[in-house]
């Protein structure tokens, strides 16, 4: 499907957005404007094993919302070139090769002050 083929550039209503989504328009709603928080939370211990990396995961229904949008999304946005997360076929690692040009890099996490110098795996270099 190409950019011309993308369903969401022709929606122009909530009913039309829900079809797409393969909802109901009043279930749109209900996801849109309710103010709930439809996301699981849990943590999962970080690489060293000492810190928790708290992750909030969507419930099921609007997981697969999130996945229609995307797919639809991705026909007719291009990233810059600069944007590596979140992007097809890219990754940070990839970002970190571009500045570094080396096979490892120093990465840290503000939060809980631990830093670390890792292998870039992955890269196009």
């Amino acid at each position: 499907m190409s950019v011309s083929q993308s369903r969401l550039l022709s929606v122009g209503s909530h009913y039309e957005l829900a079809t797409l989504l393969g909802l109901t328009e009043k279930m749109l709603c209900f996801y849109a404007f309710s103010g709930r928080w439809f996301y699981s939370s849990f943590e999962i211990p970080k690489k060293d094993g000492k810190w928790l990396r708290r992750i909030d995961a969507p419930h099921k229904n609007l997981r697969d919302i999130q996945r229609v949008l995307a797919e639809e999304l991705s026909l007719i946005y291009t990233p810059i070139d600069a944007a590596y997360g979140f992007v097809r076929n890219r990754s940070i690692a990839d970002n970190a090769y571009l500045h570094t040009r080396k096979r490892c890099t120093i990465v840290g996490c503000a939060e809980t002050k631990c830093h670390a110098i890792v292998p870039v795996e992955g890269t196009n270099g």
